[in-house]
């Protein structure tokens, strides 16, 4: 995790049930507490820890585009997303 610009005074409180999965059918999972994140992020700060791990629980997985998001805001703003592909 890399603290932006976007980060206000103070730093951003990072935890696991802010990051969401949607898979390819449409369904969406928030992320299991078996992936506990817990930290506080530094505007200009790196945190790069190995333990620092999301986990999500799906029925099951299928090929095509997943795209996770994190969105400390609940859904108040755009949350970034990061898309892959399962083939």
């Amino acid at each position: 995790m890399v603290g932006g610009s976007g980060i206000a005074a103070g730093g951003l409180n990072v935890f696991y049930e802010y990051f969401g999965i949607k898979a390819p059918d449409g369904q969406s999972a928030v992320a299991d507490i078996r992936g506990p994140i817990d930290e506080l992020l530094n505007r200009n700060q790196t945190i790069d820890k190995a333990d620092n791990v999301v986990v999500f629980v799906v029925p099951a997985s299928t090929t095509g585009s997943y795209a996770v998001s994190y969105d400390a805001t609940k859904g108040a703003g755009a949350a970034p997303t990061f898309s892959f592909a399962v083939s």
